[in-house]
């Protein structure tokens, strides 16, 4: 709960990560008969968008890049918004008591887009990265 020392979209992004990830306990604790749905916002705004983040500064530490990119580089911000979406919309979608197939297809297009929009910015980083021989 420490206030950033240097402000940028990767700190944000991983905090709202932590946040999904409690808040999706949270709401599944408080209403359990809905706590798969509520899970969700754990999984896939929690999990894995600290997953992909945490993989970001490992790609841009070990591949010798500079980390001035972590702090207003537009591909995080965008990737970070569209997992919290993802998630968020997945978790509400259930509430109704069943989950539509389009909304199942369209989270998913979803996902591929953000893995997309990842890859292209930090996947390509990490194909570039200079192999050690030691």
């Amino acid at each position: 709960f420490t206030p950033l020392l240097v402000r940028g979209y990767l700190g944000l992004g991983i905090r709202a990560g932590v946040i999904s990830l409690a808040l999706g306990y949270l709401l599944a604790a408080v209403f359990p008969h809905y706590s798969l749905h509520f899970l969700h916002f754990s999984f896939i705004g929690g999990f894995s968008l600290i997953t992909f983040l945490v993989s970001t500064r490992v790609v841009l530490a070990h591949g010798s890049y500079d980390l001035k990119i972590e702090l207003n580089h537009a591909q995080i911000i965008w990737f970070s918004v569209l997992v919290l979406f993802t998630g968020t919309l997945r978790a509400v979608g259930g509430l109704s008591g069943s989950i539509s197939k389009p909304l199942i297809w369209g989270l998913f297009a979803c996902w591929l887009v953000m893995c997309a929009v990842w890859a292209r910015s930090f996947g390509r980083k990490l194909l570039k990265m200079e192999r050690s021989t030691s």
